[in-house]
């Protein structure tokens, strides 16, 4: 084979990589928004009695406690999948893992056995 094309097809490969890189970082970003836009609704969940916002009834807030709570296991099952996954580029495992770490605090602060809500 000639040089010419071992150029040709180490930059196809660099292209490869390049472009799986590419998508990781779009799957990272868009698990990331999902994620605060959940503690978004946490935090609103989460609302002082004295606060300007009126508070939904008992067994409504459990009922979105339960779906947010359903939508934050699904986000985490999202990020194991990218962090088992052999087509994302190495090293970019730890950014889903941070990812992780932050969906299993969002988790903890919205169990309902925890009395060390902020």
């Amino acid at each position: 084979m000639s040089p010419v094309y071992w150029v040709y097809l180490l930059m196809a490969a660099t292209a490869f990589s390049n472009g799986l890189r590419g998508l990781s970082r779009f799957r990272l970003w868009r698990i990331d928004a999902a994620r605060e836009k959940l503690e978004a609704e946490v935090r609103r969940l989460q609302c002082e009695p004295g606060s300007s916002q009126p508070l939904p009834s008992q067994v409504r807030v459990a009922d979105i406690r339960a779906n947010i709570l359903r939508r934050l296991t699904e986000l985490r099952q999202r990020c194991q999948t990218q962090v088992s996954s052999f087509r994302d580029p190495d090293g970019d495992e730890m950014f889903y893992r941070y990812q992780q770490s932050l969906i299993d605090r969002a988790i903890a602060a919205l169990s309902p056995g925890d009395s060390s809500r902020r």
